[in-house]
């Protein structure tokens, strides 16, 4: 298993940051993350990739905003559960989604710009 210093200082800033963050999943062996139905080329193979839950929206809320601000190339908010996924993995462009109870998608930097709650 891998873990990537640069990625666990972002997480362990996110994790200081809130008393209310729980950590779900972090860096995953091959084998582990082929189990549990992860993808192929999955950034928790790497040790770049965490999976947070959050005790409320507005902590959730945040959590996004400071996983962006500390450059995170991935961040996903899961409204149904208050999940956030974070990542470093190498991309071109960033990647930020919202998806709601329904699993539709929205961006993250729209969502983070409004303001309407969850």
């Amino acid at each position: 298993m891998k873990f990537d210093l640069i990625f666990l200082d972002k997480l362990q800033a996110i994790l200081a940051a809130f008393d209310s963050a729980s950590l779900e999943s972090g860096p995953r062996s091959v084998l582990h993350n082929k189990a549990i139905g992860g993808k192929r080329r999955s950034a928790h193979i790497s040790g770049q990739a965490a999976d947070l839950i959050f005790d409320t929206p507005a902590a959730l809320r945040l959590g996004a905003q400071l996983a962006i601000n500390l450059g995170c190339t991935g961040v996903e908010v899961d409204l149904g559960n208050y999940h956030l996924h974070i990542d470093t993995k190498e991309r071109n462009v960033a990647w930020h989604v919202v998806r709601n109870k329904n699993d539709a998608e929205t961006s993250l930097l729209d969502w983070l710009a409004s303001s309407s709650s969850i």
